[in-house]
């Protein structure tokens, strides 16, 4: 896969059609399944970025061949959710030691967005992967010391997606070049009716938290699912 990196020049990036300056947000986070809404706490991003982490990484084709064309862009995953956070209280298999994220319920999208001449257009974002994820049946009784069970995955591979609409409204990054991880945000809205079931995530919210992928192996990690990909219309 051929990629390029474009630096970002100002004090943020604005992945809006509208192209402004500066975009304002608000502090709304919505989950629901068939209709039945669900609390969650926060929406951050993940995306794939140079080796340096100081910006975007464009690729190449961002449906990864699915399209009847190859459309360069950025791939930035979207994860509304409701999340625990237990310090250092993870070892990864090279000994290493990080936070333990445990996630109860929300929606992960993986927005494709198209750039042409450096700009992005997200009017024309594709979907190309879900991650969907609930805790509903799951029994907890608060007792100030354990940490609500985990939720189950409810997509895979062999899902299907009956129906699938969206919009994003406004993308901004924080300044990435400048090391910056928290900031920018999103307002954006997804339904989708996966095996049977509805799912609405929608946010207009800051980011708490920009991850950036920048090693080989992460351009693997961002594919695109046919199911999801033949769903968008």
């Amino acid at each position: 896969m051929k990629t390029w990196a474009i630096g970002i020049v100002a004090s943020s990036m604005v992945l809006a059609s509208t192209s402004a300056l500066a975009a304002s947000y608000a502090n709304e986070n919505q989950f629901a399944v068939d209709g039945k809404a669900m609390k969650v706490t926060e929406t951050s991003a993940r995306l794939l970025s140079n080796p340096e982490g100081t910006a975007p990484l464009l690729v190449e084709d961002i449906t990864d061949g699915m399209g009847k064309t190859k459309i360069p862009g950025y791939k930035v995953m979207v994860m509304t959710r409701a999340l625990s956070t237990a310090f250092d209280a993870r070892k990864k298999d090279d000994g290493t030691i990080e936070n333990l994220k445990t996630v109860h319920r929300g929606g992960k999208i993986l927005f494709g967005i198209p750039v042409k001449n450096g700009k992005m257009n997200v009017n024309e974002a594709k979907v190309l992967s879900l991650g969907l994820i609930s805790d509903e049946g799951k029994t907890f009784t608060p007792n100030n010391k354990d940490t609500a069970p985990s939720g189950e995955q409810k997509f895979s591979d062999s899902s299907k997606v009956t129906a699938l609409s969206y919009k994003i409204n406004s993308l901004t990054l924080p300044n990435l070049k400048a090391g910056e991880r928290v900031g920018g945000g999103i307002s954006y809205k997804l339904h989708t009716v996966v095996d049977g079931h509805t799912y609405d995530v929608s946010a207009n919210t800051v980011f708490p938290s920009v991850e950036t992928k920048g090693q080989p192996k992460h351009l693997k990690a961002f594919p695109a699912k046919a199911n999801v990909f033949e769903a968008n219309r």
